[in-house]
């Protein structure tokens, strides 16, 4: 498993979204920037990207065992 996955993995979800709004900002700037002039990296609209895709499913996870866990508290009452 990749560094960045363990690391995210271990953030508070109030950070995840912030990350998550900072990372969708520069790709923005990165993509704008790309149509008016020249791109030193064009790589790292992809790395972006999957950092984006990398913080979306941690959160997710994290929404699912939270939902898995009232489910099975449910269950049990």
């Amino acid at each position: 498993m990749s560094k960045e996955i363990e690391d995210l993995r271990g953030k508070p979800v109030a950070d995840l979204k912030t990350l998550l709004e900072q990372t969708r900002d520069e790709l923005f700037k990165m993509k704008f920037l790309a149509t008016t002039e020249p791109v030193d990296h064009p790589h790292k609209v992809g790395d972006a990207r999957r950092r984006i895709a990398r913080i979306n499913t941690v959160l997710r996870q994290r929404e699912l065992e939270k939902t898995s866990a009232e489910r099975s508290g449910e269950k049990k009452s």
